[in-house]
């Protein structure tokens, strides 16, 4: 028997609860650079969030930026489908900052983020 939505949700926020830790997502802006392309713009903080951080299983995820370097995930934190996360994303973890290299919504009760951590 297939468990309902709600009921995954339940079970994903006791699995957060159970270990988690609070986090706030700085963003930063992208504006138009006026030749296609954009530059950094003003960086804002988002309100905390409670999230899990958990190894990286299996292969990890890789990220090629435009820049064309490699990113790979060292961890991944999971959240409530209502977090907000994003490419590019940085937070802190302890002392230790952290940028968002991926992020998955599916399935639908839960998000993956897929995170390096940055010296």
């Amino acid at each position: 028997m297939a468990l309902d939505t709600a009921t995954h949700r339940k079970q994903t926020q006791a699995f957060i609860n159970e270990n988690s830790v609070s986090v706030v997502v700085r963003r930063t802006a992208e504006t138009d650079d006026g030749a296609g392309g954009t530059l950094p713009g003003a960086t804002s903080s988002l309100t905390a969030q409670t999230v899990r951080k958990v190894g990286q299983a299996g292969q990890p995820v890789t990220r090629v930026t435009d820049d064309g370097r490699t990113q790979t995930a060292t961890h991944v934190i999971i959240a409530m489908p209502t977090a907000d996360f994003q490419v590019g994303d940085k937070f802190l973890t302890g002392s230790q900052d952290n940028e968002v290299i991926a992020v998955e919504n599916h399935p639908e009760w839960r998000i993956a983020v897929h995170v390096m951590e940055v010296s």
